[in-house]
């Protein structure tokens, strides 16, 4: 497992967009051909861009939140925050 801490600001439910999408090429990394920093380095994802043809984080978090499952995604992330506040 990699935690791949963000280089910028960008909000969470864009996060949620690009782990969709390389979920959706998980079929190429089996065991034998670990997903690693090399391959994700250079695994392509199609995304958003805005007029500079930068990815645009806000558009991909725009889409998360009018998908039909944002509401559920919503009440298990607070879900989440609730309890690992009360563990502290």
């Amino acid at each position: 497992m990699a935690i791949l801490p963000p280089k910028t600001e960008i909000p969470i439910d864009a996060l949620y967009y690009i782990s969709y999408l390389l979920f959706r090429k998980r079929w190429r990394y089996v065991y034998a051909r670990e997903f690693g920093k090399k391959r994700l380095a250079s695994t392509e994802v199609i995304v958003p861009a805005n007029a500079d043809m930068k990815p645009d984080f806000d558009a991909m978090a725009d889409m998360v939140r009018n998908c039909k499952a944002y509401s559920a995604m919503n009440l298990l992330r607070a879900t989440y925050l609730d309890n690992a506040q009360q563990a502290l």
